[in-house]
């Protein structure tokens, strides 16, 4: 059976609680017309993506759960600090989302945990694309229905400090329906206490 794939660090209660706050204040600062073109993600869908690994076999659990596990065991546990609100992507180009940005300092973390992880599922032998993109931590929290131009969005950039301390990288599976993607825990790596 194949499964589409991610690993990523999902957030605590304390910062899922701040999101729900900080999706309320858009929900309520954003006309009508433009809450119609928006789709905001649900609650179960908030985290933040570390490696995208796209369709993979049963045969591969394993092994991804093997380099999971030595990443995780790599690193101390991340702190993870998102700072402002902003549309996404952020730099150039047509905007098709509602980001929480983290704070460049996590994006450089995450990053060498990411490029450790990757090195570790290409020792697997796990067959995935490594993004060309440098990484920028983020969680969506609203897609666009369609492409709204660039000049008539609202402002919406606000700074904010949301923090936790990851506990684990966790291998979740994305299930694409209708409605919108839905997410499941499979393994969790847990981060050295």
């Amino acid at each position: 059976m194949r499964h589409r794939l991610f690993i990523a660090i999902n957030l605590d209660e304390a910062v899922r609680r701040g999101i729900a706050k900080l999706q309320e204040e858009l929900e309520v600062k954003l006309d009508r017309e433009m809450l119609r073109q928006i789709r905001f993600m649900p609650p179960e869908n908030w985290h933040l993506t570390v490696s995208f690994l796209g369709y993979e076999d049963d045969a591969e659990l394993p092994k991804i759960v093997r380099a999971m596990g030595a990443a995780a065991k790599h690193f101390l546990p991340p702190e993870v600090v998102f700072d402002d609100v902003l549309y996404g992507p952020p730099r150039g180009g047509t905007k098709r989302m509602i980001w929480i940005h983290a704070t460049d300092t996590v994006s450089k973390n995450i990053s060498a945990i990411k490029q450790f992880l990757e090195d570790q599922l290409v020792a697997e032998g796990v067959p995935f694309s490594r993004e060309a993109r440098p990484f920028s931590g983020h969680i969506t929290l609203a897609r666009f229905n369609n492409e709204i131009p660039n000049a008539s969005l609202p402002k919406i950039e606000q700074s904010l400090r949301l923090r936790c301390t990851a506990v684990s990288l966790d291998l979740m599976e994305s299930t694409l329906s209708r409605a919108g993607a839905e997410y499941a825990v499979l393994q969790k790596s847990s981060f050295p206490e």
